[in-house]
């Protein structure tokens, strides 16, 4: 679920030189709240022209961008006050977990490099600071496939990704610096320091909090066996979404096989406290080819019906759920290492994303 940058995003890294002195301060905030904005994401190189109409907008557009990009300037929104749910993403090989996103927060202090090698950490805001202080000491398991490492919060800090593709050059306080004016405006975030007890978790993808309220159980999946690889692949051939992108793809490449022998298949099985769940999903193609990607999740009961609870249609684009939360008298929620898919109404829907931006061009 990466999203892929546009070129026009890079020019602002000529006006957010730290060179060019104080002075270009809000000049260099401004245009880079206005012109992210403009970026479609996806390699633009172009911007439309303005229509008549939209100048009327521009002076509002530019009152939002100074208050957007002032990284806390404002007080902390209603999120800040919401309940904190007990299992959060985590990030940097197992060493923070990420809380809450703020584009466009500024240092507090010197940034320094992180453990993932394209991660900048510093100290956030003073008002986010304080805002989660309350979760200093708390108890926390690092959890992720054959992965479950007790851990402490230690510190608030901001983390934030570049979009240097190869990552900083050196380790030291030079390159950190250089790394920050790097740094993506979406991708920054609030997050918890923690120290494992013993042990590094690099494979942790979520942070299960033990001293506070428990909104559910956390249940990571695992590798199915064969003859449940085979079921689900039966039932994901069977479904219309997986017949509608067969039909296109008989009509584009003249072939005669199921769609998706041409690429790679994925399924996992979620334990749950009442039977369990079934993830399967296929996803071909790539530059210049036939493209296409179609998921299922089911229900088994004991007796080894499926009945489908989820599909593609909830992101528009691929998700592969490695574990899921469990509540009594709820639907699961369904976690991959980036999205949060709960139930709304009739149907899931994504309410968290944490995924960051990769500025490579996929062709």
């Amino acid at each position: 679920m990466l999203r892929f940058g546009s070129s026009i995003y890079k020019l602002i890294h000529h006006l957010r030189n730290p060179k060019r002195g104080a002075a270009m301060g809000g000049i260099r905030r401004l245009a880079h709240g206005l012109l992210t904005r403009f970026a479609d994401g996806f390699c633009v190189y172009l911007i439309r022209p303005l229509e008549v109409s939209e100048f009327a907008m521009l002076p509002l557009l530019t009152i939002a961008a100074l208050f957007s990009v002032s990284g806390g300037l404002s007080a902390p929104s209603s999120e800040l006050a919401a309940p904190h749910p007990s299992v959060l993403f985590v990030a940097d090989h197992g060493e923070h977990i990420l809380l809450r996103r703020v584009p466009g927060a500024e240092c507090s202090g010197k940034p320094r490099l992180g453990r993932d090698t394209a991660m900048v950490v510093c100290a956030p805001p003073a008002l986010e600071a304080e805002a989660h202080l309350d979760r200093i000491g708390q108890k926390v398991v690092l959890r992720g496939p054959g992965v479950a490492c007790p851990a402490q919060v230690v510190g608030i800090d901001l983390v934030a990704w570049t979009d240097l593709e190869s990552g900083p050059t050196g380790r030291g306080k030079a390159a950190a610096q250089a790394a920050w004016s790097h740094v993506t405006y979406d991708d920054r975030f609030v997050a918890a320091r923690v120290r494992s007890t013993g042990r590094r978790c690099s494979g942790a993808r979520w942070a299960e909090v033990l001293d506070e309220a428990r909104d559910g159980t956390l249940q990571v999946g695992s590798v199915p066996a064969a003859t449940e690889v085979k079921a689900a692949l039966a039932h994901l051939r069977q479904h219309p979404g997986h017949a509608e992108i067969q039909g296109r793809y008989q009509a584009e490449t003249g072939a005669v096989g199921p769609w998706d022998e041409a690429g790679e298949l994925d399924v996992r099985v979620l334990p749950a406290a009442e039977g369990h769940y079934v993830f399967a999903g296929a996803q071909v193609g790539g530059c210049g080819e036939f493209s296409a990607d179609f998921w299922v999740i089911w229900q088994v009961d004991a007796t080894g019906r499926y009945t489908a609870v989820t599909d593609a249609d909830v992101v528009g684009g691929w998700f592969l759920p490695e574990a899921l939360i469990e509540r009594p008298g709820a639907r699961p929620t369904f976690l991959d290492a980036h999205l949060r898919v709960e139930a709304r109404g009739t149907r899931y829907e994504v309410v968290e994303d944490v995924a960051v931006e990769t500025w490579a061009c996929p062709c």
